[in-house]
């Protein structure tokens, strides 16, 4: 069997199973986090930035990078949410 093949076999293991619907709605909330970091730390003009997680008892540490200030930003706690823009 090809990777390819197998690939699908695994998403549609996945689908049948709900990981993929629990996978997707994280990931809702880590971009929904990071947007909100980011433009919090637009308003205030600020390149470095730490601010507490919704999804643990961790803490997100963010970053602009770059002439586009690129979001680089990840959590510290045990739910290692992770986000680059």
């Amino acid at each position: 069997m090809k990777p390819i093949e197998q690939a699908r076999l695994n998403l549609e293991a996945d689908k049948a199973s709900g990981k993929h619907d629990e996978f997707l709605k994280h990931m809702e909330r880590v971009l929904e986090m990071g947007t909100k970091l980011k433009a919090a730390m637009v308003k205030r003009g600020l390149t470095r930035a730490k601010a507490k997680c919704q999804i643990c008892d961790g803490h997100l540490q963010g970053a602009l990078v770059g002439r586009k200030q690129h979001l680089h930003m990840h959590c510290d706690g045990p739910c290692k949410a992770v986000m680059m823009e």
